[in-house]
């Protein structure tokens, strides 16, 4: 009788642990395949790079983009519920502040200097700027869709700003 108990309670052992690790599995691919939401503020950095920048506080619901290459020099605040999308090759110089419940969405070609005083969420994915090429050249086109379709040497979507 001894026996029968031991395996049964072995086999329930073993399907419970089945069902956690599948339930983990499952539930930890949602954060894997994480994308930014849409941006409400866009800034190009390339056109502003060194410039000093007034301080920005992104408050709930709103998503700084920012796009290009350079350096943005200022201090941004990135409230709860709010998130700040660093795409590029962005170098931030200067202060950012991160609260509980804030994201940070960069990928791994930005960087930081200064101080980052971070209680929020940071995503460091290539695939966070929509792509697995980020948008580098400051249209808001991720460089993987942005093509030259008609051979002129100027990418498609620019030709729309140009």
């Amino acid at each position: 009788m001894e026996t029968i108990y031991k395996n049964r309670y072995s086999t329930i052992k073993k399907r419970s642990l089945v069902i956690l690790m599948t339930s983990f599995l499952f539930l930890s691919s949602f954060k894997l395949f994480a994308q930014a939401p849409a941006a409400t503020i866009f800034i190009d950095v390339s056109g502003i790079s060194w410039v000093p920048q007034v301080g920005r506080v992104i408050t709930s619901g709103q998503v700084l983009r920012m796009n290009g290459s350079g350096v943005y020099y200022g201090a941004i605040t990135v409230r709860s519920g709010a998130h700040v999308v660093v795409c590029g090759n962005i170098q931030i110089y200067g202060s950012v502040t991160i609260d509980p419940g804030g994201i940070y969405w960069r990928t791994p070609s930005s960087s930081f200097t200064g101080s980052l005083y971070n209680n929020g969420t940071t995503n460091n994915n290539v695939s966070n700027c929509g792509g697995v090429t980020p948008d580098t050249d400051g249209d808001g086109i991720d460089n993987a869709t942005d093509t030259d379709d008609d051979g002129d040497g100027v990418n498609d979507a620019d030709e729309a700003l140009i």
